[in-house]
């Protein structure tokens, strides 16, 4: 109850969103906050297709935890591991 989850995705999509949900967590009005970028990282070349299967087996079981401690999943993660 007194930690707050941010979803990186989320705040890229909807960055006042999510801000406000952060306020509103902290017991705090809503704000209007214009947020003019989130910094977001583009690589030369995409992943490998059996370097994302790896890290997804790997990252799967640890996922699952997380989803359950958040009583929610992720959705805006592509698997989403189902």
């Amino acid at each position: 109850d007194q930690i707050y989850i941010g979803i990186t995705e989320r705040l890229k999509n909807d960055p006042s969103g999510e801000f406000n949900k952060l306020l509103s967590f902290l017991g705090l009005s809503s704000a209007t906050y214009q947020i003019s970028s989130v910094h977001t990282r583009n690589y030369p070349q995409p992943m490998k297709p059996e370097t994302r299967h790896q890290l997804e087996s790997y990252f799967r079981p640890f996922n699952e935890k997380l989803f359950d401690f958040l009583g929610e999943r992720i959705h805006e993660w592509k698997d989403n591991y189902n």
